[in-house]
C-alpha cells in the first residue's frame, strides 16, 4: 500500500509517495511547513508525483533527489532554483548567488535578523506579470526547511568579496553567463533540452529583474546602504 504526502512548493503541488506509513510520517515532520492545506486555490493543482526510490535513500539524499525533480517541474512553470541565499527586507526578496566561498553564508550571517528563505537554494518564479522569491523546502547548510512564503523579487546579486563595497553593472552577456553558472540543472530531461529551457528562462528574467555584481567587504553598515536601501520610485 502506498502513502502520499501532498505539499506545495512555489505554488506548485507535489505528491510525495512512500511505501509505508512510517516513512510518510517521518517526511511529514521534515516538510511540515510545505504540507498542502485548504485555501491555496492559486496553486497549480495538477500533482507532480515523486515516488520514493526502491533503494530507500537516506533523508538528505532523498532531499537532493526531490530537488532534482522539483527543478525540472519548476522550469515548466517559469521557475528556477538558483545556487544562492535568499533574504527578505521590507517585504522584498534579495537573492545572492555565487560559487562555494563567494559569501552566500556570510550574507545570511551578517543579516541574521532578516528573514531567510534559503541558504544555498533560492527559488524564483514568474507568476502573472511579476517575479517572486519563494521559500525553499530543501534542507541545506542550516538543515531546516524555510518558511513557505512568496515575496516579490527585488534583484539578484552576483557575489564577489573585495576591499570596497559597490555595485557593478553587468552587460547582458555577463548577466546571462553568471546566472547560468549559478542555476541548478535537472537530470530528469536530456542535457540539451534542459540547457535550452534554462537559457530561455534566464533570458526572460534578465529582461525584468536587476542582475548586478556585488563587490563587498564584510561590513553590515556598508551593505545596508548599498544593497538594502529603499528602492526609488
Amino acid at each position: 500500500m502506498q502513502h502520499d504526502i501532498s505539499m506545495t512548493v512555489a505554488d506548485i503541488c507535489f505528491s510525495l509517495r512512500f511505501p509505508t506509513i512510517r516513512y510518510t510520517n517521518f517526511f511529514k515532520r521534515k516538510y511540515v511547513k510545505y504540507l498542502r492545506r485548504k485555501g491555496r486555490e492559486r496553486a497549480i493543482t495538477f500533482p507532480y508525483v515523486v515516488d520514493y526510490p526502491i533503494q530507500r535513500l537516506p533523508f538528505l539524499k532523498f532531499n537532493m533527489y526531490f530537488r532534482n525533480i522539483a527543478c525540472s517541474v519548476l522550469k515548466k512553470h517559469g521557475g528556477l532554483i538558483l545556487h544562492g541565499s535568499a533574504l527578505v527586507h521590507n517585504n522584498l526578496g534579495y537573492v545572492f548567488v555565487g560559487p562555494p566561498g563567494a559569501g552566500k553564508s556570510t550574507m545570511r550571517k551578517l543579516f541574521s535578523d532578516y528573514t531567510c528563505l534559503g541558504d544555498d537554494t533560492a527559488i524564483v518564479r514568474k507568476v502573472g506579470k511579476r517575479y517572486y522569491m519563494f521559500g525553499s523546502p530543501f534542507y541545506q547548510k542550516t538543515n531546516i526547511a524555510y518558511s513557505n512564503v512568496k515575496i516579490p523579487l527585488r534583484g539578484v546579486y552576483i557575489l564577489k568579496q573585495a576591499t570596497i563595497t559597490k555595485l557593478v553593472h553587468l552587460s547582458y552577456a555577463e548577466s546571462l553567463s553568471q546566472i547560468l553558472a549559478n542555476t541548478f540543472m535537472s537530470t530528469v530531461n536530456s542535457l540539451s533540452d534542459e540547457r535550452t529551457k534554462t537559457i530561455s528562462l534566464v533570458m526572460h528574467m534578465i529582461d525584468e529583474i536587476p542582475i548586478v555584481m556585488l563587490n563587498f567587504e564584510k561590513k553590515r553598515s556598508l551593505l545596508e546602504s548599498v544593497v538594502f536601501r529603499k528602492p526609488t520610485t
